[in-house]
C-alpha cells in the first residue's frame, strides 16, 4: 500500500498529522524556515548515503541492485490497485509495514563508514584515471595544435613565395598576365620539393617507427615487471586492509574495554577516597574516645583510691561542721542583704556629693572613708567569729 493511503486511512497516523500540523501551527516564522532548513539538510544527506549504497551495492553485489529494481518496478505497478483496495484492508498494511521496519536490519555506523571510505577510494582512483586520461588527450591536443600551426606557417611562406614567385615578378607588363611557363614551372619545383620532404619525412619516420619498436619491446618488459609488483602490492594491501579491519575491530573492543576499566578505576578511586575520609575520621574519633577512655581510667582510678583510703568521720565532727556550714550560710545571707543596703545607701550618697560639687564624675577621695570603715566592721564580725 501507499504511505498516503496509510495516513488516510490509519486513525493513529490521521491524529498524528493533525497533532503535527498543530504543533506547526504553534511554530514562529523563523522556527518554521529553521525547522524546513533541518528537513531539506537530513533529506540531503539521507540522498547522498542513499547514493552511497546503491553505488556500494552496484560495486560489490548487482544481483541484489537487480532485485531491488524488480522490486520497485512491482511496487509501481501495483500502485494503482493498492489505492482502490486501501480503505478495504487499511489496517493490515500498516500492521506489515510495522512488521518489516521491525524486521529490518539497519547499517551501523562501521558499514557506512567502510562504505564511505570504499566510495572515496573509488573516487581517488576514478579522479586518477581521469587525471591521466585528461593529460593524454592535452597532450595529443597539443601535438595536434603544434602540428596545424606548423602546416599553417607551411602553408604562409608557400603563400608568400608564391605571391613573391609567380604573382609579383612573373607578371609580364606588356600581356597584363602572368605566363603559363613561369607557373607550370613554379608548381614543378615545389612539386619536387615537396617529394624531396616527404622522403625525408618517410625516412624518419622509419628511424623512429625502428626506435620506437625496440623501446616497445623494452618497455612490455618493464610494463610486465611493473604489472606484477602492482598485483603483488594489491594483494598485500587487500591483506593490510583486512588486518587492518580485524586490528580496528580489536581495537574499538579494547577502546571499550578500556572504557568500563576507566570508570570502574575512577569509581574505585572514589570509594578509596571515601574509605579513606572514613578512616581518619574514625582514627580522630579514636583519639578522642582514647582521651576519654583515660580520663574516664583516671575517674576511675581516683574514685577507686578514694574508696580504699575513705574514712567515715564521728559523729560529732559531722555534726560540728554542719553546724558551722549553717553558721556560714547564714552570714553570708546576712552580708549579702548589708552589701545590698550599703550599695544603694553609697549610690545615694554619690548623687549627693555629685550634687553638692557639680561634678559627672565620682571622686575616688570620697570612698577613702567608706573603704576604712567597711575595713574595720569586717574586721570586728571576723573577731567575733
Amino acid at each position: 500500500m501507499s504511505n498516503n493511503s496509510l495516513s488516510l486511512e490509519s486513525p493513529s497516523l490521521w491524529k498524528w498529522s493533525i497533532d503535527e500540523r498543530n504543533s506547526l501551527d504553534d511554530l514562529s516564522d523563523q522556527q518554521l524556515v529553521d525547522r524546513v532548513m533541518e528537513r531539506d539538510a537530513e533529506c540531503r544527506r539521507i540522498k547522498l548515503e542513499n547514493q552511497i549504497f546503491m553505488d556500494f551495492l552496484r560495486a560489490n553485489d548487482p544481483t541484489t541492485l537487480e532485485l531491488l529494481d524488480t522490486l520497485l518496478k512491482y511496487l509501481e505497478s501495483g500502485k494503482g490497485q493498492e489505492q482502490k483496495q486501501a480503505k478495504r484492508f487499511s489496517a493490515l498494511p500498516i500492521a506489515t509495514l510495522s512488521s518489516h521496519s521491525a524486521e529490518a536490519q539497519k547499517i551501523n555506523l562501521t558499514y557506512k563508514t567502510d562504505m564511505v571510505v570504499r566510495a572515496m577510494e573509488d573516487a581517488q582512483t576514478s579522479l586518477v584515471d581521469f587525471k591521466l586520461t585528461a593529460k593524454k588527450i592535452r597532450g595529443k591536443l597539443n601535438a595536434e595544435l603544434e602540428e596545424f600551426a606548423l602546416r599553417e606557417s607551411d602553408i604562409k611562406e608557400a603563400r608568400d613565395i608564391f605571391e613573391t614567385s609567380v604573382v609579383t615578378l612573373g607578371f609580364d607588363p606588356l600581356t597584363q598576365r602572368i605566363p603559363a611557363e613561369k607557373f607550370i614551372r613554379y608548381m614543378d619545383e615545389w612539386i619536387k620539393s615537396a617529394q624531396m620532404s616527404i622522403q625525408k619525412i618517410k625516412a624518419q619516420n622509419h628511424l623512429l617507427e625502428t626506435a620506437l619498436h625496440e623501446n616497445f619491446a623494452q618497455l612490455k618488459i618493464e610494463n610486465k615487471y611493473f604489472r606484477e609488483q602492482i598485483d603483488e602490492k594489491s594483494a598485500y594491501l587487500v591483506d593490510l586492509k583486512t588486518v587492518n579491519g580485524g586490528a580496528s575491530l580489536v581495537l574499538t573492543n579494547y577502546r571499550k574495554h578500556l572504557q568500563k576499566q576507566e570508570q570502574d578505576h575512577h569509581r574505585l578511586k572514589e570509594t578509596i577516597q571515601e574509605k579513606r575520609r572514613l578512616i581518619v575520621e574514625t582514627e580522630e574519633e579514636c583519639k578522642k574516645k582514647k582521651t576519654e577512655l583515660d580520663k574516664s581510667w583516671e575517674n576511675y582510678d581516683r574514685i577507686k583510691i578514694l574508696k580504699n583510703t575513705y574514712k567515715v568521720p564521728d559523729v560529732i565532727e559531722y555534726v560540728q561542721l554542719k553546724n558551722k556550714l549553717y553558721y556560714l550560710s547564714k552570714n553570708i545571707k546576712v552580708w549579702q542583704r548589708r552589701k545590698k543596703i550599703q550599695d544603694i545607701t553609697l549610690n545615694a550618697c554619690l548623687r549627693q556629693m555629685k550634687n553638692i560639687t557639680g561634678s559627672s564624675r565620682t571622686n575616688p577621695a570620697w570612698l577613702e572613708e567608706v573603704t576604712v570603715e567597711e575595713r574595720n566592721i569586717e574586721s570586728e564580725d571576723s573577731d567575733e567569729y
